[in-house]
């Protein structure tokens, strides 16, 4: 359901801004552009046990591990807030977060698909 006034949208951001918080105060992660329903001026989270998870242990010395290390300790673990990911050269990356994402995005990497659904030669390629 789209905001009717302009002053929907800004308590639509208001409260995302409280969500953002909370969660990042219970460690949350994983709330992406599947993880919220937009009914409104009211911003809906779903999918909660992204409240519940594990932490990698995994480290290294590499200047890449370090950057990862401090993205992973900020807000933008949570997934709401714009972030582009899998930028390399000649591939701009793709967003996924709850606020950023937008149709059209092409990945990197090859996905299945289900081919010939209502068929007997149903597969996936």
């Amino acid at each position: 359901k789209e905001c009717q006034e302009e002053l929907q949208i800004g308590k639509f951001y208001w409260r995302i801004g409280s969500y953002l918080a909370i969660l990042y105060a219970m460690n949350a992660v994983d709330f992406h552009m599947q993880n919220l329903i937009a009914e409104g001026e009211y911003p809906i989270l779903v999918d909660l046990e992204s409240l519940f998870h594990n932490n990698s242990t995994y480290t290294d010395t590499s200047a890449f591990s370090r950057a990862q290390e401090h993205i992973e300790r900020s807000v933008l673990r949570i997934g709401l807030l714009p972030r582009k990911i899998n930028s390399k050269a000649g591939f701009e990356g793709i967003d996924l977060s709850a606020l950023g994402a937008q149709e059209g995005q092409v990945s990197p990497h090859k996905t299945s698909t289900i081919v010939d659904r209502d068929k007997d030669t149903v597969r996936i390629e």
